[in-house]
């Protein structure tokens, strides 16, 4: 998540700051511990580090990843913990037992939980169940905690009911409680309508709960990716679309727009600005939605969408 003094920074190094989360462990890359830890320290080491967030790690494989960095002599790494959310609390003790002990090499700033997709009871009651196991797990309180959520068949009704209980949960935790929406997968069925992005996105803003994104969005913009065989979301419409809806209030439609654009020339990110065709926000909004409302995706490569911002000129 950018720092409060991003807003004096660059609207391109507001956009990009810490954007992307290390999910090297996850598919499609799936790499071995070590693997995904060579990879992250050389991104760490290399030009475009300070694009670079967390690394992230379910919470059943800290012990595997504090071993791999005590035998490589690695620093202070900054952790987002994968959380089983049927079994929180007892990720969530597993996770503090790393976080609070002698384990100086891992800072473990978030958790995320996958709530249930079919909870136990009604929703709201199983969302303030996780974050009452969050409370409690004895982290530190600025230990955020990111819930992630389905879509499913009736799509609006729950993801309205799950956000604005997600709501009511922020405004009850000591932790940063914030959403998460995942973006795509392994197959098409596993990507989410423009549709269905653009309705939690404004739900989202309209309720005031930051998210972060994950899965599909290895590339800049919206396009067919012939190694998966389906159209991916590009992180440039998603986070795009969130900077634009937060700084300009923009409708739903508007929103499906930027999300369904794949023409590369109709984004624009300098310093000056970020800008699709003739919507605009500046540097001090780009930082201030950056805070405020969308704060990172997950990738399991930080290569490719460098690669694709540099071809795209936007890296220089």
């Amino acid at each position: 998540m950018v720092s409060p003094g991003t807003a004096r920074l660059s609207a391109k190094r507001a956009f990009l700051e810490r954007l992307i989360d290390d999910a090297g462990l996850f598919p499609p890359a799936s790499l071995d511990m070590a693997a995904a830890l060579r990879g992250d320290a050389r991104a760490r080491t290399g030009p475009h580090s300070w694009m670079l967030g967390r690394f992230v790690v379910p919470a059943g494989r800290l012990a595997d990843l504090a071993c791999v960095l005590g035998e490589s002599g690695m620093g202070p790494l900054a952790v987002s913990a994968i959380v089983d959310g049927g079994h929180a609390a007892r990720d969530i003790a597993r996770v503090a037992e790393f976080a609070l002990g002698a384990t100086a090499a891992l800072d473990v700033e978030a958790l995320e939980i996958r709530l249930p997709d079919r909870p136990d009871g009604d929703v709201r009651r199983a969302v303030l169940r996780v974050v009452a196991d969050v409370d409690a797990g004895g982290l530190g309180r600025s230990v955020a905690g990111y819930l992630e959520f389905s879509f499913g068949a009736d799509w609006r009704s729950h993801v309205a009911t799950v956000l604005d209980a997600i709501a009511d949960a922020r405004a009850r935790s000591a932790h940063p409680i914030a959403a998460k929406i995942r973006c795509g997968g392994l197959t098409a069925q596993s990507v989410p309508s423009g549709e269905q992005l653009a309705f939690a996105i404004g739900t989202l803003r309209a309720l005031g709960i930051p998210w972060k994104a994950t899965a599909g969005l290895h590339h800049p913009v919206r396009a067919h990716v012939p190694a998966a065989g389906f159209t991916m979301h590009g992180f440039l419409n998603v986070i795009g679309a969130a900077i634009l809806d937060a700084a300009l209030d923009l409708d739903a439609r508007t929103r499906e727009r930027i999300l369904a654009e794949d023409g590369e020339r109709a984004f624009r990110l300098d310093d000056d600005g970020f800008a699709w065709r003739d919507l605009r926000a500046d540097g001090v909004q780009v930082a201030s939605a950056r805070r405020s409302a969308v704060h990172a995706f997950g990738s399991c490569s930080f290569e490719e969408p460098v690669a694709d911002l540099e071809a795209l000129g936007i890296l220089t």
